[in-house]
């Protein structure tokens, strides 16, 4: 018999598929749209739900109604997408269906399914995800009324960076699922990661597969090469001890960088195939559009990316020595002419009306300061977070592609993906745009520019294209060169600590179950007994306790949205400056939380958080005991399990209040 917490999870999946990849692939099928078909199935059906909810919202129409809007609007357009593919739609022959492919996507995605099954979800305490909970939370309080959350935007807002968290798309879907699916978003995390992490892998295979389109291996070889890019990625793409797969599933960057892969592979085709028309780069600009409203960074790392493959393809076009195709000559000229007139024009007019941001060491090194030059040249500090992202496996895929450079000089995207460190994190012009145009906090995130470089990607197929490769030698030489590296690859992924050398940036701490030593399931009682409570009442608690209640459960914790703490025996931003001051709140919930969670690698290595954050027994003073004891009349117990109390602050009766 299958549980009701998996059988809400299978529903739930099936709930998200229905929303970000069925209406696309019915269009796809019903245009006849065969190359691209799953990049191009989500980036439709994403957009569409976006685009939707962003006149609807503007609009102040009813939930009940956006969702009748949303099915009705759907139906109608691949209606006419019908009636127009059968009056001027041209037969084309069919095509074979290439089964190792398939076969390949459903062998990867298949056990990653399974692994995160057996695992669980990423809920890792105090992780950011508690942060795009608390957003779901906002949105829900909204929508439980019927209404859907109003939304002003002008073109300021939308060409320009204003007010990021403005739009909340992303936790608008989540709280529509659970909404309608009657539980709290924390109860079908599960599946809401599940799925984006399965469209992201699935992209990015699909992505592999696209790159390898024009490299003479056989089939069987390139759908190796994509399987190990989303093993790869999964063990290498992230930052410190995150893998990006699991600490970024609940975000809206995980689908936006879904658009992003889109965006290079429509570029690309418009470029390399004379078949395909202006309707690529309209397609582009509705995903950079969306992305801008949805989570701007990685509109920027596609503007990077296509700038980038725009001028290189010209470059490459220029040095052929056989006549290039006509139509594709023009498409590239007329396009790096725009990016050459577009770029300088952007950077120009922002230095001229915009001061530089701060620049705070040591996230950002002022190299003008140092040589001294007397203008300011901040590039990042690659000792922080790039070499937190790149790890010694980026290093020595870099190595190990500089000396095999020839293999991928015909690859645009890889030789300018690879190259992106040097456009952007130790480019002085860029990181001065980039400062000027976020002037508030740019120095913090600029460093996530190094999710750019492709190193999942390219130590695969670094590896195939060696063991390929390897076939022209004899005997035990053939496999030399490739097992080495597959050697040195896969030691790179794991952590180890030796005397002189240590790799802490080891992504394989987030992916060990963490779930119910240190996620969700840790408090889950606890979540579920305060939820019970009616009303929408403070919560008294240790920071971290506070942090996670206050984001998945209806109540709330007073004036902080982290879990800080700072050098008292309690948080003054969780508690009054005294314990006699909480009889102050009638009404409150007073949660004494002792139930201590397991150190984490994450927690160990990252310096994302306190190492022994999860030790939470020691913010509570020993007197609390006694004071809730002399009190007796002023605490009511609710509920208390395995070193876990929970108590409801009562009023004073006696003086009346």
């Amino acid at each position: 018999m299958i549980e009701p917490v998996l059988l809400l999870n299978i529903l739930a999946v099936v709930v998200y598929s229905f929303i970000l990849l069925i209406p696309g692939y019915l269009f796809c099928l019903i245009a006849d749209i065969r190359r691209l078909r799953f990049l191009l199935s989500f980036g439709i059906s994403f957009s569409l739900f976006v685009l939707w909810q962003l006149v609807c919202r503007y609009l102040d129409v009813s939930l009940n109604l956006w969702l009748v809007s949303s099915y009705v609007g759907t139906v109608t357009l691949l209606f006419f997408c019908w009636v127009y593919s059968r009056a001027y739609g041209v037969a084309r022959p069919k095509r074979t269906v290439r089964w190792s492919l398939l076969v390949g996507a459903i062998l990867v995605l298949g056990s990653f399914s399974c692994y995160h099954i057996f695992v669980g979800p990423y809920t890792e305490i105090p992780s950011d995800l508690y942060k795009h909970l608390g957003r779901v939370k906002m949105v829900s309080n909204s929508l439980y009324g019927g209404v859907v959350p109003h939304l002003d935007f002008s073109l300021q807002d939308l060409f320009f960076f204003g007010d990021r968290q403005k739009y909340f798309i992303v936790p608008f879907l989540h709280a529509v699922v659970s909404i309608k699916l009657k539980v709290l978003p924390v109860d079908i995390v599960p599946a809401a990661t599940l799925i984006s992490s399965l469209i992201f892998l699935s992209s990015v295979y699909w992505f592999s597969l696209r790159l390898l389109a024009d490299i003479k291996i056989p089939i069987n070889y390139k759908v190796v090469a994509a399987s190990v890019a989303v093993i790869f990625t999964v063990l290498w793409f992230g930052v410190a001890t995150f893998s990006y797969v699991r600490y970024y599933a609940y975000f809206a960057s995980i689908f936006n960088f879904c658009l992003f892969f889109g965006c290079v592979v429509l570029l690309l085709d418009y470029l390399e195939r004379p078949r395909t028309s202006e309707l690529n780069l309209m397609a582009v600009g509705v995903f950079l559009f969306v992305m801008r409203v949805v989570h701007e960074q990685e509109m920027l790392f596609s503007l990077v990316i296509l700038s980038g493959i725009i001028i290189w393809h010209f470059v490459k076009v220029k040095k052929r020595a056989r006549p290039y195709d006509l139509v594709l000559t023009r498409r590239a000229k007329r396009l790096f002419v725009t990016v050459c007139v577009l770029v300088p024009t952007v950077i120009c007019l922002t230095f001229f009306k915009k001061d530089i941001g701060l620049m705070i060491y040591p996230h950002i090194i002022d190299v003008g300061a140092i040589l001294p030059l007397g203008v300011p040249l901040p590039i990042a500090n690659p000792e922080l977070r790039f070499w937190d992202t790149l790890a010694f496996y980026g290093l020595i895929v870099y190595l190990w592609y500089f000396f095999r450079y020839a293999w991928f000089g015909k690859t645009s995207y890889v030789v300018v993906a690879m190259a992106s460190p040097l456009l952007t994190l130790f480019n002085p012009i860029f990181l001065g745009w980039f400062l000027r145009v976020l002037p508030g906090g740019g120095w913090d995130v600029i460093w996530r520019f190094a999710y750019l470089m492709p190193l999942g990607i390219v130590g695969a197929f670094l590896l195939i294209f060696s063991f390929w490769n390897g076939r022209k030698y004899p005997n035990w030489r053939r496999y030399m060169h490739s097992g080495f590296g597959t050697v040195l690859l896969i030691g790179a992924l794991t952590p180890f600590h030796t005397p002189y050398l240590s790799n802490n940036n080891s992504r394989l701490g987030s992916l060990a179950p963490v779930h119910e030593i240190a996620g969700s399931g840790l408090w889950r009682d606890l979540i579920t007994a305060v939820q019970a409570v009616p009303g929408n009442r403070v919560i008294f608690a240790d920071g971290v306790t506070r942090y996670v209640l206050g984001a998945v459960t209806r109540h709330y914790y007073p004036n902080k949205e982290g879990y800080e703490f700072d050098n008292a025996a309690l948080p003054v931003t969780a508690w009054p400056t005294s314990i006699e001051q909480l009889l102050n709140y009638p009404g409150a919930l007073l949660v004494i939380n002792r139930r201590n969670g397991e150190e984490t690698a994450s927690a160990r290595f990252s310096g994302h958080w306190a190492q022994d954050v999860l030790k939470v027994a020691k913010f509570y003073p020993p007197e609390l005991n006694d004071f809730i004891a002399v009190n007796e009349g002023r605490f009511t117990l609710l509920w208390e399990k395995d070193h876990i109390w929970l108590y409801e602050i009562q009023p004073n009766i006696n003086n009346g209040n």
